[in-house]
């Protein structure tokens, strides 16, 4: 019975750093950043914290990014 739950052991331990693993390669490095009263949106490089870009949207106060 030990050889089972040592092999069942060792699949949890691989699946959950195959996620992990997943789950970072995956993650933005990019914020986003609205700008009311100047009708932009601010792309920020969060890894050196720096705007990157401004994209003027063109409607008044955008919000939801």
């Amino acid at each position: 019975m030990k050889p089972v739950i040592a092999r069942f052991c060792l699949a949890i331990w691989v699946t959950s750093l195959m996620l992990a693993t997943a789950a970072t390669a995956s993650a933005q490095v990019f914020g986003y950043i609205t700008n009311n009263l100047d009708r932009t949106v601010s792309v920020i490089d969060t890894t050196s914290d720096t705007v990157v870009a401004t994209i003027d949207v063109g409607i008044p106060y955008p919000y939801g990014v």
